[in-house]
């Protein structure tokens, strides 16, 4: 997902039925919202496939980014309206929790000092909680932060990434290397299955009619 012009979707791995089974989407949902209803929002990825990894039937899941100004996003926290629902505190409170969890997992299956945060670099933090989770439930990872170079078709909303070092230093930067895995760039073992992050990028043709 997305899927073609068919469906532009971004996936939320919680109910995506053609990549996860619709009972371990609920799995997924009870552990990371307190609260569920119809308009509950998780974590959505820019492009998940099903893949095979090791052998084993796998995700992977990329995070594409197109100019710097997008990297900026990265460091903050998760946002939370000034007045609240209950709803929405639970469900704040039990994304903290389910991000702590993470952290704690990585940290003792890996020999890195993970420091995943709801209320810093939200989104890097999000990205590896649900990774981990997901090995928890023995699906294998490739979790990609994927620039997009020369990116033109953006306009104006910021510095198109020119090149490759450029696009890696400035995630690099954006994340602060301590909190997570992403300099590893090999296969961590986590839980009963892997977890590979890798930051990549490429540059895309796209026929300019598309954007007429």
């Amino acid at each position: 997902m997305p899927k073609g012009f068919e469906n532009l979707n971004e996936a939320e791995l919680d109910r995506a039925p053609l990549l996860i089974e619709p009972k371990i989407g609920a799995q997924l949902r009870d552990w990371w919202l307190a609260v569920a209803n119809p308009k509950s929002k998780t974590p959505n990825f820019d492009i998940a496939s099903t893949c095979t990894i090791e052998n084993k039937p796998g995700l992977l899941l990329i995070e594409a980014k197109a100019h710097e100004a997008e990297l900026s996003n990265e460091i903050v926290g998760k946002r939370f309206k000034a007045e609240p629902s209950d709803g929405s505190k639970a469900n704040h409170d039990r994304i903290g929790v389910a991000i702590q969890s993470a952290s704690d997992g990585l940290r003792g299956s890996t020999s890195i000092s993970w420091k995943l945060s709801r209320d810093s670099h939200y989104q890097l933090s999000n990205r590896f909680a649900w990774a981990w989770k997901l090995t928890e439930l023995g699906f294998p990872v490739v979790l990609i932060y994927l620039g997009f170079l020369n990116a033109k078709e953006m306009g104006p909303k910021g510095k198109p990434f020119r090149r490759c070092s450029r696009m890696e230093r400035s995630c690099e930067e954006a994340q602060r290397t301590d909190i997570s895995g992403f300099g590893v760039e090999s296969s961590m073992e986590v839980q009963w299955a892997s977890v590979v992050p890798l930051i990549k990028s490429m540059t895309l043709e796209l026929p300019e009619k598309i954007f007429l």
